[in-house]
This record gives structure tokens, sequence and C-alpha cells, in this order.
């Protein structure tokens, strides 16, 4: 987990409630026509959990954020979150992109072994297997003789 100096970002000291903020974060993402929503917390680990009905399927997102210990902080981060989210939504709400675009790496998805990763979580696995180096390599272009 990455170190985070609450101190000296926004809305530190903020006096709203966590249940005010996810209840902003709640109307957002009800604007947008999205179902299930459902706030998680364990350890230092909160979720947002939501899903879009999209062609009589559903499409469940996971969206998942540090959560201090400290109840203050607490209250910092949901106020974060909710002005993170709505910032994505106006994206959305321009046309300049899509929900399933804009929150593809939160999209869940239900593997033949029954897990529900992430997109984020399955592509994250896989690069942490890669080697990396100084040269970039396109698998299209031949090598120069």
């Amino acid at each position: 987990m990455v170190e985070v100096n609450y101190r000296k970002l926004a809305y530190y000291r903020t006096t709203v409630q966590i249940y005010k903020s996810q209840n902003d974060i709640r109307s957002v993402l009800q604007k947008f026509g999205l179902q299930g929503i459902r706030f998680t917390d364990y350890k230092d680990t909160g979720a947002i959990e939501f899903i879009l009905l999209k062609d009589d399927k559903e499409l469940s997102f996971r969206f998942k954020f540090n959560f201090p210990e400290k109840e203050a902080y607490q209250r910092q981060v949901y106020r974060g979150l909710y002005h993170y989210l709505k910032n994505r939504f106006f994206a959305v709400e321009f046309g300049i992109t899509t929900i399933e675009k804009e929150f593809l790496q939160e999209m869940v998805l239900k593997l033949p072994d029954g897990s529900t990763p992430t997109i984020k979580e399955i592509v994250s696995k896989q690069l942490a297997g890669l080697a990396y180096n100084s040269e970039l390599q396109l698998p299209f272009k031949e090598k120069e003789k």
C-alpha cells in the first residue's frame, strides 16, 4: 500500500461526514442509471461497486481505493472520491467517453474458476510477470538486417 500524507491533500479537516459523501456519490451514480450501488471497507481497502444494465446484460464494476484507519482521513478520502468520480462522469455527460470505456479497468469479470477480478487486477498481475528492457520492440516491425 502506498504511504499517503493526508495532511497535504485536498479536503484535509473536512467536516463532511462519510454518509453524506456516500449519498453524493450514490446520487451521481444513479443519475447515470447505475444500480446495485454498494460501499464496503475492510482493513486498509475500500470499494464502491455498481451495476450498469446494458442490452439486457448486467455489467458490474468495482472501484477500490485506500481506506485509512483514522476517521478524519476516511472523511477526506470519501470527499475526494466524490469529486473524482463526479469528474469522470462529466466526461461521460459531455460525450467524450461512455461509462463502459471510462470504467473499463474497474469492470468485473467472472472467470471459469469462479473468481471475480477486475480487468485492472488481471492486467496488473500479467504486467508484474513481464520483463522489461530499455529497447522498444514492436511486434509488427521486422528487425533491420
